[in-house]
């Protein structure tokens, strides 16, 4: 059976002070969003290697089509 001792007492009214508060609420929007930022973090994680492969991609295609110009000795210009 519960003692009913004045220490008791207090750990019941702040457990029943903490249940009714509703402060707390503002630390739950937080996790929630912390949660939340966690879990976008992981879904771009995972997609890394096909935002990297997309990317040399990219750059294999600019590379492929840019031409350098021809030295200045050469008396060319560049268009």
């Amino acid at each position: 059976m519960f003692m009913s001792t004045p220490a008791a007492r207090r750990t019941m009214s702040f457990i029943a002070t903490f249940v009714r508060d509703d402060a707390g609420l503002d630390l739950l929007e937080y996790a929630l969003l912390s949660a939340l930022i966690g879990l976008t973090g992981l879904v771009l994680f995972n997609l890394t290697p096909m935002m990297g492969t997309a990317y040399n991609n990219w750059n294999t295609n600019g590379q492929i089509k840019w031409t350098p110009c021809p030295p200045v000795s050469s008396g060319l210009s560049c268009p």
